[in-house]
């Protein structure tokens, strides 16, 4: 989908169900496989993101360079083993509402 069409730009959403277990299912085959995955793109560049893709298994992201140091400082700045504790909530994730209640979770541990 191109996020820049006006006529499908609402369609975007990253916090899909579908497109997140999409997601989680690259990163456990990739990790299964011994096989890196890296994201790149609007999603990984997006601090709000990171810590979900954190807890999802992701350890590679490509981003703009003006957003280096925010996603750098948000990884710097989180505990795993705190994010992995959260993640069976993802189990329960089946509304783009619940994702981003698990994401403002996420981003509220300190």
């Amino acid at each position: 989908m191109d996020r820049l069409d006006q006529s499908v730009t609402y369609l975007y959403d990253p916090l899909h169900p579908a497109v997140l277990r999409l997601i989680q299912q690259v990163i456990q085959t990739g990790a299964r496989l011994d096989t890196p995955v890296a994201m790149c793109g609007e999603m990984a560049g997006d601090v709000r993101f990171t810590r979900l893709l954190l807890g999802m298994g992701l350890e590679e992201f490509s981003v703009r360079p003006n957003m280096i140091g925010m996603i750098k400082r948000r990884i710097l700045q989180t505990r795993l083993a705190d994010i992995r504790d959260a993640m069976p909530d993802f189990a329960t994730v089946d509304t783009p509402q619940r994702a981003a209640a698990l994401v403002r979770r996420l981003n509220a541990l300190e």
